[in-house]
């Protein structure tokens, strides 16, 4: 169980198979080792291969996604992509970093960027932990916010992402 925790955390931080690559690898090792068993080639693929959608089931890809409206709720432009597989709250900073972002690229010079995940905006008004699992991320966010701009992130309780220019 410990290992299939290990990969899992990996996978989410990394979004990469090499912490599966590199578990088939120790158990065909062992099966080898232990058991004078020598796996196949095309069973390891077929244990990475199996592996891989079990975490990938299991834990989720995620997308990111938001919209940029104007002052008065016009649709400005909207974003979207895939962030492999990852957790609620990587995908709210990635959203939030990718769509204040484009508005910085933009010009745009008076942003109010919306979330509904109160813990984000939370992470975002707080001094960083150096230990917090995205402090890079958050630091990235936060660096951008602090631009010569009137940048502001707020709280709302629907369940979309948004930014707003104003001016």
């Amino acid at each position: 169980e410990k290992i299939k925790e290990w990969l899992k955390c990996w996978v989410e931080e990394q979004g990469s198979i090499i912490p599966v690559l590199l578990w088939v690898i120790w158990r065909s090792r062992n099966n080898m080792i232990f058991k004078g068993k020598l796996d196949k080639v095309a069973d390891l693929k077929v244990w990475v291969s199996t592996w891989c959608s079990a975490i990938i089931r299991a834990y989720g890809a995620a997308g990111v996604g938001g919209l940029v409206r104007d002052n008065t709720g016009l649709f400005m432009l909207g974003f979207y992509g895939s962030i492999g597989i990852s957790n609620n709250i990587h995908a709210e900073l990635v959203a939030m970093w990718r769509g204040l972002t484009l508005c910085w690229e933009r010009g745009y010079s008076h942003v109010c960027c919306q979330s509904d995940c109160l813990y984000v905006v939370q992470l975002l008004q707080q001094e960083s932990s150096h230990y917090h699992r995205y402090v890079v991320l958050l630091d990235k966010i936060k660096e951008l916010i602090s631009r010569h701009w009137t940048c502001q992130v707020i709280h709302i309780l629907r369940g979309k992402f948004l930014c707003r220019f104003f001016g």
